[in-house]
C-alpha cells in the first residue's frame, strides 16, 4: 500500500525528488487494514489509493483498496492517516503550498 502511496504522489507531480528538496513528507501515523481475502503468488492484483479528509494544514488520509484482477473480489482495504513532516528533523510541519495543490486536487471527485 505504501507503495501504491507513493506511486500515486508521483503521478500527481510530487515524487520522493521533490519532497527531498523541499525537506518535506508525509509519515503515516496510523493506519487500519481490513483483509477480506487471500492472493497467492500467481494472483493479479490492482491496488488503488485517493486522498481523504484532507485539513488543508497538517493532515490527510489515504484509503486502499486491493482487488483480485481475475476475480474483482476485494481482497484488502485500508485507511492510513498522514501527517506532514520536516525530513530533516522528523517533526510535523505545516503541508507546504505545492503539497495542498496537488493533494487536494487528489482528492476531489471527479
Amino acid at each position: 500500500m505504501i507503495d501504491c502511496a507513493f506511486d500515486h504522489s508521483t503521478a500527481v507531480g510530487l515524487p520522493e525528488s521533490t519532497c527531498r528538496k523541499l525537506a518535506r513528507g508525509m509519515a503515516a501515523v496510523k493506519c487500519k487494514v481490513d483483509l477480506l481475502g487471500s492472493a497467492y503468488e500467481q494472483d493479479s492484483l490492482k491496488i488503488a489509493t485517493w486522498i481523504v479528509e484532507p485539513d488543508g494544514k497538517l493532515r490527510l488520509s489515504r484509503q486502499f483498496q486491493i482487488i483480485n484482477a481475475d476475480t474483482n473480489k476485494t481482497l484488502a482495504r485500508g485507511l492510513f492517516n498522514f501527517v506532514c513532516t520536516n525530513l530533516d528533523n522528523g517533526r510535523p510541519v505545516r503541508l507546504p503550498p505545492l503539497f495542498l495543490e496537488r493533494y487536494i486536487v487528489a482528492s476531489e471527485p471527479l
